[in-house]
């Protein structure tokens, strides 16, 4: 669901009335805040059970998902349907979902898709300058109404540390 989400920070043109982001090409860092989705798993487990699953999650890594480092290219700025339709047959799961553009200039765009599977969202790109954007995703994954931040800062032209594409 995350490479999903970050998918969409960039490739939002499925719609003849998309407005490229104004973000630089190269290497972008997605760092995601998950205390959101700990927060409404645990509103839902039952309270014998959430005292044990609170300790373990304090644990874990914490609420910061470890960053993901993406390429972007001018041309996927630019054309991001074609790195969308790439990513699409790369991951037939993603064939199953359905996406309307619902908003869209060079420093905002709202997104809305539903997937077969029961997977929907509204995903929000802010951009706020060329080089950092915040991503809000109001999901229903893993629960109803999880609300998912990514911050993305562009770190270099370079794209040979991009963990992923």
């Amino acid at each position: 669901m995350m490479k999903l989400i970050l998918l969409f920070a960039f490739s939002l043109s499925l719609s003849a009335s998309y407005t490229p982001l104004d973000v630089k090409p190269g290497l972008w860092e997605y760092t995601t805040d998950t205390s959101a989705i700990m927060d409404q798993t645990l509103a839902n487990i039952p309270e014998a059970q959430r005292e044990m699953v609170k300790k373990m999650m304090a644990k874990s890594a914490g609420v910061i998902i470890k960053p993901v480092n993406v390429c972007q290219t001018k041309e996927m700025i630019k054309d991001p349907q074609g790195a969308f339709k790439q990513q699409m047959a790369n991951n037939p799961k993603m064939k199953e979902c359905k996406y309307d553009i619902l908003k869209s200039s060079k420093t905002y765009a709202k997104i809305k898709f539903n997937c077969k599977d029961g997977i929907s969202a509204e995903v929000e790109v802010n951009v706020k300058s060329p080089t950092e954007q915040i991503t809000t995703a109001n999901t229903s994954y893993p629960t109803p109404n999880t609300v998912i931040k990514t911050v993305g800062k562009w770190i270099s032209n370079d794209c040979s540390g991009a963990t992923s594409n």
